[in-house]
């Protein structure tokens, strides 16, 4: 696993950019213990791109909620998603610069 001055990266982003975002139930690698409380109210996922809808089981579950996945495994609710949504709209505020709101945003 990376590590960014002493922290897995896990813990680097819920402390430099979750947590600073007010993403407080955000996670790239939920703890189990939280997991065991959120795992009634957490969806799955489902992919639509070939005109119906497929459900992706590797999503869904312990072993890839509690799972530091760096390029997919975020988790947290639609409200902060919501948030997260806001800020980009706002060009970043000042936590983020324009330049990487453009990178988040474009394809």
């Amino acid at each position: 696993m990376q590590r960014v001055g002493g922290r897995s990266f896990a813990e680097y982003v819920r402390q430099e950019v979750l947590l600073p975002l007010w993403l407080e139930d955000c996670w790239v690698g939920m703890p189990g213990e939280r997991y065991r409380a959120y795992s009634p109210r957490l969806s799955g996922f489902c992919d639509i791109s070939g005109g119906k809808v497929q459900r992706q089981e590797f999503w869904e579950g312990k072993p890839t909620a509690t799972r530091c996945l760096p390029a997919g495994g975020g988790q947290g609710p639609m409200r902060e998603l919501c948030l997260l949504c806001e800020l980009l709209l706002a060009s970043g505020g000042e936590l983020l610069a324009a330049e990487t709101v453009r990178l988040f945003t474009s394809r």
